[in-house]
């Protein structure tokens, strides 16, 4: 059974608009200003309806994980990121199949 449910994997394709990329890309830079000023005009059009997309709450969870973390001593942000890292079971890159 493993082997039909490997074989047959659901293909899920998300519009994403072009600011979410610039917000990400400014968040590697960690150009914080940058991705604030992309993030408010982003959040604009959600609001409005203009792109419900599911990318949506992740980059709001982002956002709001970011804001939490500027408000907290850097031993707690780094406390955290440790557990969450540690979290991840070693093995199969699930994202590349593996590859």
């Amino acid at each position: 059974m493993q082997e039909c449910s490997d074989a047959v994997k659901p293909i899920i394709l998300v519009q994403v608009q072009p600011e979410v990329w610039d917000y990400c890309a400014a968040g590697s830079k960690e150009d914080w200003t940058a991705a604030k000023k992309l993030f408010d005009g982003i959040r604009r059009k959600w609001r409005q309806g203009e792109n419900n997309s599911p990318i949506a709450g992740p980059v709001l969870e982002a956002v709001l994980a970011y804001e939490g973390f500027t408000s907290m001593e850097m031993k707690h942000v780094e406390g955290f990121a440790r557990t969450v890292i540690d979290s991840i079971p070693a093995g199969r890159d699930t994202l590349t199949n593996g590859e």
